[in-house]
């Protein structure tokens, strides 16, 4: 209904607006400074401000209101007169009711301590977790290395024992190999500083401490004495 009521006052409105450009056209045609207007004109206003009074109105009447719409509240406040007892009684319960609530309130300040440390302690504890397994991982690392360190050692000491044995064994195949009976030449040991000619009896030695000399009188002078045998 309220969208045919307003259709009724823009309809008269502009009823209104047009009967007003009918009147100003008459007065610019018949050249008239004042209009005197006619029955039917004075009746078209009438019915257009009849119309746009009854719009209006009905407009008004059909405004839709929320159908749940409460009541307005009033407030009444009553002074009750209470004797002295139950004013003492009455701060009583307040300071009760006063001491629960700062109670409440430091049970609160302390969960959220609580909450807190558990906080710290939950980073503290994530961080411990990450440095353990640092360490771990750096422990596996270093003992990774120690063995590579150690079988490189053991190689090295094998390599170095096979070396030796070789050396040793060549020494041993090397040793006495020399006998001077084969030799034609005065041969001396520098070790011994004793040398040998040919004619005496057989001597072997290590042809590494073997010295030649030309003469006997050279390998005197050089230090060396002649064998006894």
């Amino acid at each position: 209904m309220n969208t045919f009521f307003a259709l009724l006052i823009l309809g008269s409105v502009l009823g209104f607006i047009i009967l007003e450009i009918i009147s100003l056209y008459n007065k610019i045609t018949h050249k008239f400074l004042f209009h005197v207007p006619t029955n039917t004109y004075k009746n078209y206003v009438l019915g257009t401000l009849l119309l746009f009074c009854v719009a209006f109105f009905g407009f008004q009447s059909t405004d839709p209101k929320p159908a749940n719409t409460a009541p307005p509240v009033k407030k009444i406040y009553k002074t009750k007169t209470v004797g002295k007892a139950e004013l003492n009684s009455a701060k009583l319960r307040a300071y009760e009711l006063a001491k629960i609530s700062s109670k409440v309130s430091s049970q609160s300040e302390s969960v959220e301590e609580l909450s807190s440390k558990v906080t710290a302690a939950k980073k503290t504890s994530s961080k411990a977790a990450s440095l353990r397994q640092d360490s771990e991982s750096r422990s596996e690392s270093l003992q990774s290395s120690e063995s590579v360190r150690r079988e490189k050692a053991a190689s090295e000491s094998e390599s170095a024992a096979r070396t030796s044995s070789s050396t040793s064994a060549k020494q041993t195949s090397t040793k006495n190999d020399l006998d001077t009976t084969t030799k034609q030449k005065i041969i001396g040991n520098k070790n011994s500083k004793i040398y040998h000619v040919p004619g005496q009896a057989g001597y072997h030695m290590n042809s590494q401490n073997a010295v030649y000399f030309q003469t006997e009188a050279e390998a005197q002078a050089a230090g060396y004495r002649k064998a006894k045998r």
